[in-house]
């Protein structure tokens, strides 16, 4: 009974959970400010729910920011799609706070969402409206427009010919196409993940939005120097030029770009029986290291060389040390830890380090935990 009534006055102790109600749309969204506010409302959830443990209160924040700037600027427009209470609570529903958290965890939401109310996002231009239908086109044209199957990869039709460029139209798609010839295979986009990637020479690593913007800016100052052949100016493309600055055209480009850079999440670090360091990939099997290559995927990175040759007395004689001169029990261990730097599963084991206190396995796993 005295047990009963500790846990009947912890649990009383507790603090309640905070309301939060299911969010409906309170007007219309329909249009093309409703696409943007649906676009903004998405990216916002999206990113809350991947949010990783660290980062969830800031990210709470920011993305109550981004939920209040760009709920200000569609009623700008004229379309109120939300109010703000469902706005916030769609972002709290998103992820789950930690128990004991949840007011903590409210209160940032709302914080980030008042400020975003006064500092409304800019929507960006609507796309200028076809010139002719689908029925029109496939009049011209005939059989050479085809419906597009999951399996086109689209990256095909892209233009990697600097000459092809100045042909492109200038529109947001024709940007996104320039954009698209200048990262090459350098930049990809993982949708899985709503994750930019970005390969430094040795891996693919996560890119925030700033670096994609930057490189952006960069198309768009390519463009002036192709605007200007021959100490001939074109007029056309150096005014195109000119209106890409702006905040809404940089972001067109970057979202007319990504789908042709997408890559199947499935394609990351698919190499179980090889370790990405710092002087090459190095395989698990055979000890061979091969130079770093932007095909195979990889995103994990250890900054670490692997030499063939290095001294190993230090280590030989921590292994003596801590399994007692047993030398199957060391290599053993030697065997288990190379099997954990694999990514394999097949074995199905889960090792674990026992014994008695201050004999090595601490300082054995902390060792570990550096590769």
């Amino acid at each position: 009974d005295v047990i009963d009534d500790i846990f009947d006055a912890i649990e009383y102790a507790k603090p309640a959970k905070p309301t939060v109600r299911p969010y409906t749309a309170s007007h219309s969204a329909d249009g093309y400010v409703g696409a943007v506010w649906a676009r903004w409302l998405d990216q916002a959830l999206t990113k809350m729910r991947n949010a990783v443990v660290g980062e969830r209160h800031n990210t709470r924040v920011k993305m109550g920011r981004l939920l209040g700037g760009a709920l200000a600027a569609v009623r700008d427009a004229g379309v109120d799609p939300m109010s703000d209470d469902d706005a916030i609570t769609a972002l709290y529903d998103a992820l789950a706070p930690d128990e004991g958290e949840e007011e903590k965890e409210l209160a940032a939401i709302r914080w980030g969402f008042e400020h975003g109310l006064s500092a409304p996002l800019d929507i960006p231009a609507p796309p200028a409206p076809p010139m002719e239908s689908l029925e029109s086109l496939d009049a011209i044209f005939g059989s050479a427009i085809v419906e597009a199957t999951p399996d086109d990869v689209a990256p095909d039709v892209i233009p990697s010919n600097p000459e092809v460029l100045p042909t492109i139209h200038l529109t947001d798609l024709g940007n996104g196409l320039r954009f698209v010839d200048a990262v090459k295979d350098c930049v990809c986009y993982v949708t899985a993940w709503g994750q930019w990637l970005v390969w430094n020479g040795k891996y693919w690593e996560a890119s925030d939005d700033i670096v994609i913007r930057k490189i952006a800016h960069a198309v768009v100052i390519d463009m002036y120097k192709a605007a200007v052949k021959d100490n001939v100016l074109d007029n056309e493309l150096a005014k195109w030029a000119l209106k890409s600055e702006t905040a809404a055209r940089i972001s067109a480009m970057i979202g007319e770009a990504q789908p042709y850079l997408c890559v199947n999440v499935a394609e990351f670090d698919t190499k179980h029986d090889y370790l990405n360091i710092a002087n090459g990939i190095v395989d698990l099997r055979s000890g061979d290291v091969v130079p770093h290559d932007k095909t195979w995927r990889f995103t994990k990175y250890i900054d670490i060389a692997y030499d063939p040759n290095a001294d190993r007395s230090v280590i030989d004689a921590f292994m003596t040390t801590i399994t007692a001169g047993d030398v199957e029990l060391s290599q053993y261990i030697k065997r288990a830890a190379g099997y954990s730097m694999t990514g394999r599963t097949d074995e199905h084991c889960l090792f674990f380090a026992y014994g008695n206190g201050k004999n090595g396995k601490s300082t054995f796993m902390n060792m570990l935990s550096m590769v």
